[in-house]
């Protein structure tokens, strides 16, 4: 178990080599003891819930005379006590996609909140074209807390730090759950980096989401799936989309593709679609009969594996997706995701049996699995 303030030494070492072209007004670094703080004071408030829901927000970390291109900053009359409370506070007045709490270390004294910086031209954690969605829109560097005990520390547009839960990661890949569908759910490589990438806008939305993946000439036993919103004819705006042709080097459908199956996945139930990417519908409910059916927990190399009981996976959503791909014929596959971003891989086997490959902390294997 490791806490964020235990990271400061290995994530200060990790900043300072990678900002060869010096700090500048617009991305300074924290001295250690700061960085300390900022990590405490965000870390604390991540796991203070406020009238029955936690805070999600972004601490920046720039002086109050920075030239800011792109971002607004609206300054406090006098700065505030950066606290675990005042952070809470402020956090239910702000959308923390676009906006985050601006921190500045004064001489002689504490770091304290002098205003709040808010991204002028796209939303923070909205990412340019080929980069990966865990690309934040802003110089500075910002520790967020998108969900309890969980923080990305940012410097220079890229994820320095994933902390999850007493576990740190520094500069995390971003290609496990790709290669995963790629090597063992047997998808195109298109395929399998665009569910990849969905997966990813699901986990920083904050909500959660399932996606079922089936063969597209397989037919869904009657009963198993009530899709509340269901396509027709089905999309194939997706599918589209990932074959753009690579000269068109902005690729505008692909980005608006990824966001758009990503915000269906926030209506309550799956989102269906075919494994050649057509999209059927969203908000489908999985109508399950209870039958017993063998479970089995890999790792993500596969070397490693053992039974499962249904009852030891933590909710519905995850218990629901095990019993869609033991009751669908053919290669059906479900890409889950928590709400606290955690995201796992149902599959069922040769053998019939349903295998479990995850959780992956935060991201849709931005980092290793667990």
């Amino acid at each position: 178990m490791r806490y964020p303030r235990d990271c400061v030494d290995e994530l200060l070492h990790a900043l300072r080599g990678r900002d060869r072209l010096g700090g500048g007004a617009t991305r300074p670094l924290p001295d250690e003891e700061t960085l300390g703080v900022l990590l405490d004071v965000a870390f604390a408030a991540s796991m203070a819930p406020e009238e029955g829901r936690f805070a999600t927000f972004g601490l920046a970390f720039l002086p109050p005379e920075s030239e800011l291109r792109s971002f607004r900053r609206f300054r406090f009359r006098d700065s505030l006590e950066l606290s675990k409370q005042e952070v809470v506070n402020l956090a239910a007045a702000i959308d923390a996609t676009t906006t985050s709490l601006a921190v500045w270390r004064l001489p002689d004294g504490p770091p304290r909140i002098w205003g709040l910086v808010i991204s002028g031209s796209a939303p923070m954690g909205a990412p340019p074209v080929h980069t990966h969605p865990s690309f934040l829109h802003a110089p500075f560097l910002v520790v967020r807390a998108p969900a309890p005990g969980v923080l990305y520390v940012y410097h220079r547009r890229e994820l320095q730090l994933l902390y999850v839960r007493g576990t740190a990661h520094f500069r995390p890949p971003s290609g496990l759950l790709q290669g995963i569908l790629r090597d063992r759910a047997g998808l195109e490589p298109l395929e399998a980096n665009a569910l990849s990438e969905i997966a990813t806008r699901i986990s920083l939305l904050g909500h959660g989401g399932t996606m079922l993946i089936t063969p597209p000439e397989g037919a869904i036993p009657a009963g198993l799936l009530d899709v509340s919103y269901r396509f027709d004819p089905p999309s194939a705006m997706l599918r589209d989309a990932i074959r753009e042709p690579v000269s068109n080097l902005d690729r505008p459908g692909e980005r608006h593709a990824f966001d758009f199956l990503a915000q269906l996945s926030q209506v309550d139930g799956a989102v269906h679609l075919t494994s050649d990417l057509e999209i059927q519908g969203f908000g489908a409910k999985i109508r399950s009969s209870g039958d017993q059916f063998p479970l089995i927990a890999e790792d993500a190399d596969g070397d490693r594996t053992h039974e499962l009981p249904l009852s030891a996976i933590p909710g519905t959503r995850h218990r629901s997706a095990a019993m869609f791909c033991a009751q669908q014929p053919g290669r059906a596959f479900a890409i889950v995701i928590s709400q606290d971003g955690d995201v796992s891989l149902f599959g069922r086997h040769l053998d019939d049996s349903v295998r479990r490959i995850g959780p992956f902390a935060f991201g849709a294997g931005l980092a290793a699995g667990e």
